[in-house]
């Protein structure tokens, strides 16, 4: 028990008498505490926001963690910020400051000298365009030369007013002549055109009764010739040579004749009826009439031969078997045989001598009706000649008489210019803003008498530097805010754009036009002018910075909720998704997307560093 106390107080006695080395071990074990302190918290915050250094994988295998402890082993997840996408209206706008001053503001000046006999308003009153403001004196020299001026006009209007009176009752008498004269032309041409139709149709009647009257004496002839073979079929003869033996006359020669005209007879008769049935149904005039002179041949023979043959049977009877009764009816029968022949050649040639009358009747009237038809056409020719000369006499007059009316017009419009330059009116609508003379005060040519300003509208000029003034067009809305109206917007519209700067500021002009029909918006009031260069709605837009380029394609990164994302202890985390998508510039900041994204999704917008397909990212901002 001594021998232990001894040892107890041994070891104290030695750590007393050693406090350097007490103090040594103090601070090693306060060393190892801090450590084991930094390495834990470093441990628990990369365990909760992914980071997965191998120096810290080292330093956990060493103390033992393996997956599904305290701390989770995963892949390196990169905090991002995100943000969803939602249509919206866009509107991009200049703004700048200036000054209101009236669309329209009009010195009123006189055109004459004079004396201010009357002035109608006063100042701060409105006048309509048109309404007389001031009256100038006018005397009685520029009123006499006005009523000559007046009386002049009215002498030159009334002039021309005859003259084409005149004109036109002229016209219209040469107008009727030559409408006369067009009928008359239309009725003689109508006389010739039925003259030579008249015509045509009695020579084709004509020719039509030729061919009966043809055919009738192709009868009598064939009658004629039979007549004749039957009285010599009654004698006893015959040929030798030229002689005959046992003829039956004692007048040789008239049987001898016979002989000769009575073939002759036949023969063409014969010729005659072969040429009748060959153009019995042609209508040709030189045909018909070459059958009529065949016809009149044949009828002259068979005549002749008929006469022959009277002069046998008037001779005596020799060696016949005719007995005195039948010689007497042959006689008989030639005789009316030869009643016909002749009936048939008065009318073959009463026929002929129709035709030959209608041809010349047809030529005689032919002309006459032509000769009708050169006097209507020159009667005509005449008439437009004379028309023509009428009108182009008119034409003269109504030309003078227009040139004296226009002289006189002329004339009366300066003496009235004169008159009117002492009536002062106004030019346009507005408010008289000030005053410049007074009743009875003479004034100048150019002298002002009364300023005129229009407030019903206002403009506004702003001067807008080369980089705003593209993006600006007439008829975009301006939104136009006054100090006096500090709850109110105005509303008006861009209505001129320079296309020069000014030489000094370097900057163009812009005019913008508000109504102003209450009277509200005074001159001289500072704007504050907004031009809504554009606008568009249901636009989808993403940061600029959001948006990447990868060989020449617009890239964006996306979060995927919908895909596993397991990083323990980490809420709100989501795969990375990389899209193409087309877009357009709408301001330094911002782009319009045309193609590739959707309502609803949500996009990365800070912490997009090389990010990959399927990488796993911690959602900061949810």
């Amino acid at each position: 028990m001594k021998k232990l106390n001894n040892s107890n107080n041994l070891i104290s006695a030695t750590e007393n008498d050693n406090p350097r080395r007490n103090f040594s071990w103090q601070r090693i074990i306060s060393l190892l505490s801090i450590a084991a302190i930094l390495i834990g918290g470093v441990l628990i915050f990369s365990s909760v926001f992914g980071f997965n250094l191998p120096l810290l994988t080292n330093i956990k295998q060493s103390l033992g963690f393996q997956k599904g402890e305290n701390f989770t082993e995963t892949e390196p997840a990169v905090s991002v910020e995100t943000e969803k996408i939602f249509p919206k209206n866009i509107s991009h706008n200049i703004s700048t400051s200036a000054v209101t001053k009236p669309l329209n503001e009009v010195k009123v000046s006189s055109k004459t000298s004079g004396k201010v006999v009357a002035l109608y308003f006063r100042e701060g009153d409105f006048v309509q365009t048109g309404q007389v403001i001031a009256q100038l004196e006018q005397d009685q020299t520029l009123l006499a030369n006005y009523n000559t001026a007046f009386n002049n006009y009215q002498i030159a209007q009334k002039n021309l007013e005859q003259t084409l009176l005149s004109a036109q009752k002229d016209i219209e008498a040469a107008e009727i002549g030559v409408t006369t004269a067009e009928e008359n032309l239309k009725a003689a041409k109508q006389n010739l055109e039925n003259t030579l139709k008249q015509t045509s149709v009695d020579l084709s009647n004509t020719y039509q009764t030729a061919k009966q009257q043809s055919d009738s004496a192709l009868l009598s002839a064939n009658n004629a010739l039979t007549t004749i073979k039957s009285i010599l079929d009654s004698y006893s003869y015959s040929k030798i040579g030229t002689y005959y033996e046992g003829f039956p006359t004692s007048d040789s020669q008239s049987f001898y004749d016979l002989m000769t005209s009575y073939p002759k007879a036949k023969s063409a008769y014969y010729s005659t009826l072969d040429y009748y049935n060959s153009i019995k149904q042609s209508d040709k005039p030189a045909e018909i009439e070459d059958l009529l002179k065949k016809v009149e041949d044949l009828l002259n023979k068979t005549s002749t031969a008929l006469d022959d043959m009277r002069k046998v049977l008037a001779s005596g009877i020799t060696n016949s078997r005719m007995t005195t009764g039948q010689l007497e009816a042959a006689k008989s029968n030639i005789y009316a045989a030869q009643a016909a022949i002749d009936g048939s050649i008065t009318g073959v040639q009463a026929i002929e001598q129709k035709i030959a009358s209608l041809k010349v009747g047809r030529t005689t009237a032919g002309d006459s009706a032509r000769s009708a038809v050169d006097l209507a056409e020159r009667q005509l020719a005449s008439a437009k000649k004379n028309l023509e000369s009428i009108q182009a006499k008119a034409k003269i007059q109504i030309n003078s008489a227009k040139a004296q009316l226009e002289a006189a017009k002329g004339q009366l419009d300066v003496v009235s210019a004169q008159l009117a330059n002492t009536v002062i009116t106004a030019p346009v609508s507005g408010t008289i803003n000030q005053v410049y003379t007074e009743t009875g005060e003479m004034i100048v040519v150019g002298q002002p008498i009364i300023d005129l300003v229009n407030i019903k509208g206002i403009e506004i000029e702003v001067f807008l530097t080369e980089f705003d003034i593209g993006k600006v067009s007439v008829g975009q809305r301006a939104i136009v805010n006054l100090a006096a109206y500090p709850n109110e917007e105005f509303v008006g519209r861009v209505y001129y754009v320079s296309s020069v700067a000014d030489p000094a500021s370097k900057k163009f002009s812009v005019k913008i036009q508000l109504e102003n029909r209450d009277g509200r918006i005074k001159a001289g009031m500072v704007a504050q002018v907004r031009i809504i260069t554009h606008e568009e709605e249901n636009v989808i837009t993403v940061p600029r910075k959001a948006v990447f380029i990868e060989n020449g394609q617009e890239k964006i990164y996306l979060v995927n909720k919908s895909l596993p994302c397991s990083i323990d202890n980490i809420k709100h985390c989501a795969q990375v998704e990389i899209r193409n998508i087309k877009t357009e510039p709408l301001d330094e900041n911002e782009l319009k997307v045309v193609e590739g994204l959707f309502e609803g999704e949500e996009i990365v917008i800070n912490g997009n560093y090389d990010l990959k397909e399927g990488d796993l990212v911690i959602i900061k901002n949810q």
